[in-house]
């Protein structure tokens, strides 16, 4: 079967597509009980032996580019890599909005907080080698 978001063909006994993490049932999603696909398609070998360096750069957003100079050849690299890079632009696209008076800043505001949050998950889930995709819209991103 193929996957309805992104097009990638994934087995036919998975719950999520493996490339973006979108839930092949929509029941899935809602259920809670379904484990994301996305999670176990790295080798665990990868994951012990770059969990130190994909770890600290997901503390360390900025530097991003580190760990996929470092772990190029790492799909556990990568994956928190765009988490990382998205993690980078979000609060640079949503200045723009800080540019407007009161409500500007209100949104702003909110916004940050669901960045630290998410800033937060991102790093829980790289430290457990967990690939589970950013949350609402911006785990429908795939930049690296």
């Amino acid at each position: 079967m193929f996957c309805k978001n992104c097009g990638t063909q994934i087995p036919d006994d998975s719950n999520a597509c493996s490339n973006c993490g979108t839930f092949v049932n929509a029941d899935d999603a809602s259920a809670g009980g379904a484990v994301n696909a996305a999670e176990n398609e790295f080798d665990p070998a990868d994951f012990e032996k770059n969990r130190g360096i994909v770890s600290y750069y997901s503390f360390c957003v900025p530097f991003f580019w580190l760990y996929y100079v470092a772990c190029k050849e790492s799909e556990y690299g990568k994956f928190f890599a765009n988490n990382a890079m998205i993690l980078l632009i979000f609060p640079i696209v949503c200045s723009v909005v800080n540019i407007i008076p009161v409500l500007g800043w209100l949104v702003y505001g909110v916004a940050m907080i669901f960045y630290a949050v998410v800033w937060v998950m991102n790093f829980i889930n790289a430290f457990k080698g967990h690939m589970k995709p950013l949350p609402l819209f911006l785990g429908n991103f795939k930049i690296i």
